[in-house]
């Protein structure tokens, strides 16, 4: 199994910055990724990854709101097995999720440079395998 980007959809961005361009905030990202698969999985099912990013600082509780919503599958022709629920959940958690992430990193980015946002850096969480509390089936 080959899975692969097939579309992404921005969902919903809210941004506000009263204080002028460039300004520098003490800026604080709040990433969370869910990852929502059909119900009957099929050769060809496609899933989802949402990602919703907060950025905020102690001035501003909703500096930059963005949802994002990605959606994998299969680029292999189908062989007509279907995979089983939870490998196919696992695909995800490490394929997918890194690629939504990136795909985040550049949206954020071409919003910066729109809105003249000082950059924003997502931070990696190396604890995500310890608390999966983010992704939903």
């Amino acid at each position: 199994m080959n899975l692969d980007l097939k579309g992404i959809r921005i969902v919903k961005c809210e941004f506000r910055n009263e204080m002028g361009p460039n300004t520098k905030l003490n800026l604080q990202v709040n990433v969370n990724n869910q990852i929502k698969l059909p119900k009957e999985l099929k050769a060809d099912s496609v899933g989802t990854v949402i990602s919703k990013v907060m950025v905020g600082s102690p001035l501003h509780p909703l500096y930059l709101y963005l949802e994002q919503v990605s959606t994998y599958a299969d680029k292999d022709e189908p062989k007509g097995e279907v995979p089983d629920m939870e490998s196919m959940m696992s695909l995800y958690k490490t394929i997918c999720v890194p690629m939504a992430m990136k795909e985040l990193e550049e949206t954020i980015k071409k919003i910066c440079a729109v809105y003249h946002i000082p950059e924003i850096k997502i931070q990696k969480n190396d604890n995500a395998d310890k608390n999966r509390r983010g992704y939903l089936n």
